[in-house]
């Protein structure tokens, strides 16, 4: 029983080990999840979906 066990582990270690690369790449991924979301540059245009009036 104690070779499954020991079987099992080394399995799921080798399954879920990040290489460097995966782990760089997942990295990347959460600085850009956590970033501000978009804001326009435009302060002045808060709902760009309304027609503006003609003057």
């Amino acid at each position: 029983m104690g070779d499954a066990r020991t079987e099992l582990f080394h399995y799921e270690v080798r399954s879920t080990y990040d290489t460097p690369e995966v782990a760089d790449n997942r990295r990347i991924v959460e600085e850009a999840q956590r970033q501000d979301p978009y804001s326009p540059d435009d302060p002045e245009d808060e709902e760009p979906w309304r027609p503006r009036p003609t003057e």
